[in-house]
């Protein structure tokens, strides 16, 4: 009996507490989001914004982020290591980044540029990041 009561206060406690956790994106938010995306030109500016909007990764505002993190691999490839550094603080952030990997929103020759990259440059701390790449391709 007391078990099934503890099972029953356990699940109200759940179902109670989910919204605290789940924020969602409002209006000014979103339009923020959208302002800022096209803007971001490094891993710390791309973190920020993930901590600031990462909730609004949506629509538009996911294709922003698909977009300005794959140019930072195509074209910033040297500074990947920043980007398993903020990866490895936070795990939300590398399932963010990670999520981009193989997205159809990247042009062809962006993708494959990545995929070269990955292949020819990996540093060592990037090698499973390098992997999902290499798979993805």
């Amino acid at each position: 009996m007391k078990t099934t009561i503890q099972i029953h206060i356990f699940i109200v406690v759940l179902l109670f507490s989910t919204p605290l956790y789940a924020k969602e994106c409002t209006q000014m938010e979103a339009f923020a989001a959208e302002t800022v995306i096209g803007y971001l030109d490094s891993w710390k500016e791309i973190y920020n914004a993930f901590k600031s909007f990462g909730h609004c990764d949506d629509a538009a505002i996911a294709e922003g982020f698909d977009d300005v993190i794959s140019i930072q691999w195509g074209e910033h490839w040297n500074n990947v290591y920043e980007m398993i550094k903020y990866t490895e603080e936070n795990n939300n952030f590398k399932t963010f980044v990670y999520k981009r990997i193989g997205s159809e929103t990247i042009p062809y020759d962006r993708w494959e540029k990545i995929v070269l990259q990955a292949k020819a440059n990996c540093p060592r701390e990037a090698f499973e990041f390098c992997k999902e790449i290499e798979k993805a391709k």
